[in-house]
């Protein structure tokens, strides 16, 4: 079997979709002056970049499920300009991420102390005058809510020592 160079155009003899998918299409086509197929490989492609242009397609997802999240709340875009429905949308997200949570682990304690054990080293390694991008660090890393307390705290005192 030959490989295909990836500028190869190649053609796809069967797509089924419903008839009203098609008729969407092909309206759209008509309405932009160009055939079906360049309809619908444009929305192929625009696919892609959607999602990377959220930062992957996991992201992506995450963020289509929280504007679904403003749909069954019943809102429409006006939702970012009332104060009331804003706030209803924020506690019904934060409800969302409470429970993507990752719970602790013992194995990931473990990792997070050696991470820690191994910033802490850095620290009496580089001279006084050199330590700013560590505590910039582990300022970064006391803010991450999944972290063990006792961690975060260790890094936000890391964060904090003085030249």
């Amino acid at each position: 079997m030959r490989t295909r160079d990836r500028s190869d155009t190649v053609q796809l003899s069967k797509i089924r979709m419903k008839e009203a998918l098609r008729a969407r299409l092909e309206a759209d086509a008509e309405a932009r002056r160009v055939t079906l197929n360049a309809v619908i490989v444009d929305r192929l492609e625009s696919s892609f970049r959607g999602d990377e242009a959220f930062g992957g397609r996991r992201t992506a997802e995450l963020l289509r499920f929280l504007g679904s999240l403003v749909t069954l709340e019943g809102y429409d875009d006006g939702w970012l300009s009332d104060r009331r429905q804003f706030n209803e949308v924020m506690d019904r997200w934060q409800r969302h991420f409470v429970e993507l949570r990752q719970k602790i682990e013992p194995a990931d304690r473990v990792a997070q102390e050696t991470e820690l054990k191994e910033l802490s080293e850095m620290f009496d390694r580089f001279p006084q005058d050199r330590r700013n991008g560590l505590r910039q660090l582990a300022k970064r890393l006391s803010d991450i809510a999944n972290l063990d307390p006792d961690i975060r705290a260790s890094y936000a005192v890391l964060s904090q020592e003085v030249e």
